[in-house]
């Protein structure tokens, strides 16, 4: 997280991607490097209090020191050995290589235990990283090991390779606890003199209503949902008492019914509560940018207008097209007041100032059954995408568009 706070004197806030706790850039921490100083004195490595409080990992580790973080390097007090490995002050965990000079962007992805949001998260990034990517001219890598790892080896092998749906996220105050997945993005074009570059990192975290729900989890998702810099609430039209009877008979059984927390005012009101509290916004609106998006649309696709602009496949576009943009966020305003009544649409108007209504399909067709899947051809997961990448200020808008800012 980057933004300007106006305090007498200008600085600096971010937040970590992993805990996400917020600090000045001076405040990075440095960690000893291990290694033996000038004079032969070597720092004993020792249980982190931090890593172990935050992150439940009590290896020992050099220590964490203070020290100006603006700076590529420090030396160790201890040892006097210099060290460049820069950790988040709160969690002690190793921030990315140029944390500091890059924009951070912190995407919370909200929604039921079975409205799709891991399926969505992981093709949005799959998107991201190959086609979309070329066509909007972003690079994107994992930032470190865990993604690396993780995002392969959980999310992307087995759906793109195996054909299998990933295995449904763990609580957030599971043990040890979960952490986002990290990205940069970087966006380079032609400048003068030279050329331009636009580096951010992205972290993606994806979040159950059961985590809104249960103290265990409750601080853990207000502060990821304080520091997030975009939301993404994921509504399962199967849970929509109005969308839920005219959805393929192949798709519905008792278990799609969801419970009473899985409902999309519930799930809403959850976040706002939250957010609410934790931002301590004293009555106004929260300015945060929300993208709810009907997920699934291929179960209820069927029922839509032949001229719905939900069953339009759009050529590959680099940029978000606000005209199209505004057309499925009317239609799908209109959906969810008629399947679920209006109060979803009138709290969401009260309580933010930014947001932007999406209908997709992650798969493009409904699972083969619970576990398996055919060919992923997404459907209008590219404008959640452009969307977000508008939001990171790494692709513009088409030339013709102008619209509502969300």
């Amino acid at each position: 997280m980057r933004w300007r706070v106006v305090i007498g004197l200008r600085s600096t806030q971010l937040g970590c991607p992993y805990c996400g706790a917020t600090f000045a850039e001076r405040d990075i921490s440095f960690r000893c490097s291990g290694r033996p100083g000038p004079d032969g004195q070597r720092c004993d490595a020792q249980p982190d209090d931090a890593r172990g409080r935050w992150l439940n990992d009590t290896r020992p580790l050099p220590p964490v020191f203070a020290a100006d973080g603006r700076l590529p390097s420090s030396v160790c007090p201890g040892c006097g050995e210099s060290t460049h490995v820069h950790v988040c002050p709160h969690c002690h965990r190793r921030l990315p290589g140029g944390f500091g000079r890059a924009d951070h962007w912190p995407v919370v992805i909200v929604g039921s235990a079975q409205s799709g949001k891991t399926v969505l998260m992981t093709v949005l990034i799959h998107e991201l990283s190959h086609r979309l990517g070329g066509a909007a001219g972003v690079a994107v890598r994992g930032l470190d090991d865990e993604t690396l790892g993780a995002f392969h080896a959980d999310y992307d092998h087995p759906l793109f390779d195996q054909y299998t749906l990933p295995k449904p996220s763990d609580p957030l105050a599971s043990c040890p606890p979960r952490v986002p997945l990290v990205f940069e993005l970087t966006r380079t074009s032609p400048g003068w003199p030279g050329r331009r570059q636009r580096r951010i990192i992205a972290s993606f975290l994806d979040m159950n209503g059961s985590d809104l729900a249960s103290p265990a989890g409750q601080a853990q998702a207000a502060r990821y949902l304080t520091s997030a810099r975009a939301i993404i609430l994921v509504l399962d039209p199967l849970q929509l008492p109005g969308a839920r009877g005219h959805a393929r008979p192949e798709v519905v059984g008792p278990e799609r019914a969801g419970t009473a927390d899985d409902r999309p005012d519930v799930l809403l009101s959850q976040v706002t509560g939250l957010l609410v509290e934790a931002l301590d916004s004293r009555g106004g609106r929260i300015r945060k940018p929300v993208a709810v998006v009907v997920a699934k649309l291929d179960a209820v696709e069927h029922t839509l207008a032949a001229a719905s602009p939900l069953t339009v496949r759009p050529a590959l576009r680099s940029r978000f097209d606000v005209r199209d943009g505004d057309a499925v966020h009317a239609q799908v305003q209109h959906l969810i007041d008629k399947w679920d009544g209006p109060q979803f649409n009138l709290n969401l108007r009260a309580y933010f100032t930014r947001y932007r209504y999406f209908g997709l399909s992650s798969l493009g067709q409904p699972p083969k059954d619970p576990v398996t899947v055919g060919v992923v051809v997404p459907h209008r997961v590219h404008d959640l995408a452009l969307w977000l990448l508008r939001e990171f200020g790494a692709a513009g808008l088409t030339k013709h568009a102008r619209g509502r800012r969300s």
